[in-house]
Parts: structure tokens; sequence; C-alpha cells
């Protein structure tokens, strides 16, 4: 019940933004009626990518709930959570900031994120 009434939230705070972009992008258009089509499709590009970054963000974190039993890539042994860390993601359709569980190995002496993380957040 609680993951349909956060979908229902997300999808209603998406629309939101997705009207007030609109209305962004008309008054910018106005403002610059000599815009080139270069820069109509970069001031969109920007846009887009703000108003969905919060929508993939939640995404992202939707994916990675759930417990995993996770051992040392390296040695195979036991590791320590260490909570989840925020970590910066560069992709094609922007820059999004992923929170995911990150695992020390003291063997090793390495942190690394779980696997899962090839989904791109890695």
């Amino acid at each position: 019940m609680e993951r349909k009434l956060s979908q229902k939230r997300s999808q209603g705070e998406l629309e939101e933004s997705a009207g007030e972009m609109h209305l962004r992008l008309w008054s910018w258009r106005r403002e610059r009626p000599e815009a080139s089509f270069d820069e109509i499709m970069e001031r969109v590009r920007q846009e887009r990518e703000a108003m969905m970054r919060p929508f993939v963000e939640d995404l992202l974190a939707e994916a990675g709930e759930g417990e995993v039993e996770v051992s040392c890539p390296e040695c195979g042994g036991c590791v320590e959570n260490k909570g989840k860390k925020a970590k910066t993601v560069q992709h094609r359709e922007g820059t999004v900031e992923v929170k995911r569980e990150y695992y020390y190995c003291p063997s090793c002496k390495q942190g690394f994120f779980p696997p899962g993380s090839e989904n791109g957040a890695e």
C-alpha cells in the first residue's frame, strides 16, 4: 500500500513539474524570438534534465531497496555495511545522485558499492 502511495505522489509531482517546465519554456521562447534551433534544443534539454532528475533518483532508490547478502568481490570475505553513501553519476540523460549501501572489507581495506551497481550506478 505504501509503495502505491509513493508512486501516486511521485506521479503527481512529475505532472506538476512538467506543467511548470512547459510554462517556463514558453516564457523563455517569447523572450527570445530569435533563438536558434540549437539554443531551443539546449534549453529544452536542460529543463528536461532538471525535471527528470528527482524522478530518476526515486526510481534508483526504489531499485536499491531490500536485503542483499554481500561479500568482498576481491577476497570473498565478510564485509562491513557502512550505510548509504551518495554518489553522483553522469549519464547521457544527465547527472543524478544515487544513494546506495556502501561496504568495506577490513581484509582488503577497500570500500565498494554492492552488486547491482552495474545498473549504471557504479
